[in-house]
């Protein structure tokens, strides 16, 4: 799979389901957002609430984002995606569990990677502008 950066924040996204009795993990959605809403490996479209789509990802602001349903096993899931912000103070929503409907999801915290209410990781884990190091 081939993994494109873009200028604002979200280029690829995969969903891995594990099969809670053998463990094993394979991937069963790939949204590369290269010009397409469209999952490669054929199961539904991601929707956009707003942003822009380009050839090599896709870029939105404040209140808008992707949204995908009816698409994982809500018990046994994994996503990998990669990421650039590019204002890192405050919190930031990277991923939103509820439907807008909790405030508890996966953040950026002032540079730190927050899953909030849970735990929060060491300052400058995010640096504007740029992908994470450990992706």
């Amino acid at each position: 799979m081939t993994r494109r950066l873009i200028a604002g924040f979200l280029a690829t996204l995969a969903m891995v389901c594990m099969s809670p009795s053998s463990h094993a993990a394979s991937v069963t959605h790939i949204y590369e957002l290269n010009g397409t809403f469209a999952d490669t490996l054929g199961g539904p479209a991601i929707v956009s609430n707003g942003g822009t789509l380009g050839p090599t990802g896709y870029t939105f602001g404040a209140g808008q984002g992707l949204n995908v349903s009816n698409a994982i096993n809500p018990s046994t899931y994994a996503i990998e995606m990669l990421l650039r912000i590019d204002v890192t103070s405050g919190y930031r929503k990277l991923i939103d569990f509820k439907a807008l409907a909790a405030d508890t999801g996966l953040y950026n915290l002032n540079t730190a990677l927050n899953f909030y209410n849970v735990a929060t990781g060491p300052s400058g884990t995010f640096t504007a502008g740029q992908t994470p190091t450990w992706w």
